[in-house]
C-alpha cells in the first residue's frame, strides 16, 4: 500500500476481525475510530469519524477511511483503527509517502512540437515538380520508436525507491540449507508403501461376535436409579457378623449334662452352710415321700454278684476309656478358647456395624450427581457420596469412581 505525500482525496484502507467468531466483522463502521500519526508525532484522530464499508458480501471486514491532504503531508505515515466492539481487532496502518514528481520523467530534452515546426518550415522550401520521386525524400522515422520506448523504460525505473532497495541480492531466497530432494526417496518409498497397504488400519473386529441390538440397553443411570438391592460383592455378609455377633456362646453338649446334675441336687434338702459330697455330721431332713423315692431300685437284680466276672476283668477296657477321657478338652482349654474369641469380637466397632446395617437397609438416591444413602426409615441421610467418571468430572452416567462427601 502507498500513499501521496500531501495529496488530497485519498483513502486508507483497514481490516476489521472478530477473534471469537474467527471471521471478518461486517457491519461494524459505525463502532470504528481512528488515529493518525505523522512522522512518529502525537496521535490526532482522523478527520473522517468513521469508515465506509466497501462490500459486506464480497469484501467483508474492510472498511476504508478518507483522508485529507493535510493528513497526508508527512513522509511517514500512521494510522490506528480501533472498534468499541468487544472481540473486533484492527491492524495498524504504516507506510511511507510518496512524492510525485520524484518519479515524473526528464522530457525537457524532447521539444518534438519545436523540432516538428522545424522540419514543416524546411520541407516546405521543397518544389514539388523538381522531385521526381518524394519517397526518395521522406524521413527514416523508424529509429524514433527507440527512443519513446527508452524513455517509458526510464519513467517506470525511476519510480523504484533507491533508498529501500540497496542491493536487490538481499531480497534473494537463502536456499542453500535445504536438503536435496534424494534425501527423502526413503521416506516417500515407506509412505508409498503404507499407501499401498491400506488393508493394515482396518479395525480388528474379530470379537465382534453379536449383534449391539442384541445386549443390554440399561444405562448406569437404569442400575443406580433401583433403591434397594443387595450388593454381589456382600451377599449375606452382613447378615451373618450380627448372626454370630449377637449369639449366645455354649460350651457344647455339656449343657444338656449340667442340667441333669443340677435337677438331682435340687432334690436334696441340707442343713448347714458346709455341703460336701459325702455325708458328715450333717443331718438330713426327708419326709416319706422322698425317702421312698430314694429307695434303690433293685427290680433288675435278677442274678448274684458272685455269678458276675470279677473287676480285673474290665481293667483293660477301664484303661482305653480312661485315655480317652484325658484326651478330651479341659475347662480351661474351654476357657482360653472362649478368651480368644472374645478378643476377637472385642475388636468390632459396633459404629462400623451399624453404618453398614444402616446403609445396606435403607433406601439410594442419585441426585445432582450425588449418591444418598438413608437408614431404613427412608429419611434419615447415613452417607453422601460424589460420583465421578473416568475422567474425574462429575457425572450421573458412566459412573466409574465415588468418593464420600
Amino acid at each position: 500500500m502507498a500513499l501521496h505525500k500531501n495529496i488530497a482525496s485519498q483513502k486508507v484502507l483497514i481490516f476489521a476481525w472478530d477473534t471469537v467468531a474467527r471471521s471478518p466483522k461486517t457491519g461494524d463502521a459505525g463502532n470504528i475510530t481512528a488515529y493518525i500519526s505523522k512522522d512518529g508525532g502525537a496521535a490526532v484522530q482522523s478527520d473522517d469519524d468513521n469508515p465506509t464499508e466497501l462490500d459486506a458480501t464480497d469484501l467483508p471486514g474492510i472498511y476504508a477511511f478518507d483522508l485529507l491532504q493535510a493528513e497526508t503531508n508527512c513522509d511517514l505515515f500512521a494510522l490506528k483503527a480501533g472498534s468499541s466492539t468487544a472481540d473486533v481487532e484492527v491492524d495498524p496502518v504504516i507506510v511511507y509517502t510518496i512524492v510525485r514528481d520524484d518519479y515524473k520523467a526528464d522530457v525537457t530534452a524532447l521539444a518534438l512540437e519545436a523540432t516538428a515546426q522545424l522540419i514543416k518550415t524546411e520541407t516546405d522550401k521543397i518544389q514539388p515538380d523538381i522531385i521526381a520521386s518524394p519517397d526518395d525524400y521522406k524521413a527514416n522515422v523508424a529509429a524514433l520508436a527507440l527512443e519513446a520506448t527508452a524513455q517509458l523504460i526510464k519513467t517506470e525505473a525511476d519510480k523504484i525507491q533507491p533508498d529501500i532497495i540497496a542491493s536487490p541480492g538481499d531480497y534473494k531466497a537463502d536456499v542453500s540449507g535445504l536438503a536435496p530432494a534424494s534425501e527423502y526417496d526413503a521416506e516417500l518409498t515407506a509412505i508409498q508403501t503404507d499407501l499401498d497397504n491400506p488393508d493394515q488400519y482396518k479395525a480388528d473386529v474379530s470379537n465382534l461376535d453379536a449383534t449391539i441390538s442384541s445386549r443390554s440397553s440399561h444405562s448406569a443411570a437404569n442400575v443406580w436409579a433401583v433403591g434397594t438391592r443387595t450388593l454381589t460383592s456382600f451377599g449375606t455378609l452382613i447378615a451373618d457378623i450380627w448372626g454370630y455377633v449377637t449369639r449366645i456362646l455354649t460350651a457344647g453338649t455339656k449343657d444338656s449334662e449340667i442340667d441333669d446334675i443340677k435337677s438331682k441336687t435340687d432334690g436334696l434338702n441340707f442343713t448347714g452352710t458346709d455341703v460336701k459330697a459325702t455325708l458328715d455330721g450333717e443331718s438330713v431332713v426327708t419326709d416319706s415321700a422322698s425317702r421312698t423315692a430314694s429307695k434303690a431300685d433293685v427290680s433288675n437284680l435278677d442274678a448274684t454278684v458272685s455269678s458276675r466276672a470279677p473287676a480285673s476283668e474290665y481293667d483293660t477296657e477301664m484303661a482305653r476309656i480312661t485315655a480317652d477321657v484325658a484326651t478330651e478338652a479341659k475347662q480351661d482349654v474351654i476357657d482360653t478358647v472362649v478368651d480368644g474369641i472374645k478378643a476377637k469380637t472385642d475388636t468390632i466397632s459396633w459404629a462400623d456395624i451399624t453404618f453398614l446395617k444402616d446403609i445396606e437397609g435403607g433406601r439410594w438416591r442419585i441426585v445432582s450427581n450425588q449418591m444418598i444413602f438413608y437408614k431404613s426409615d427412608n429419611s434419615t441421610e447415613v452417607a453422601r457420596f460424589n460420583l465421578l467418571d473416568s475422567a474425574g468430572s462429575a457425572s450421573m452416567e458412566n459412573v466409574f469412581e465415588r468418593q464420600r462427601v
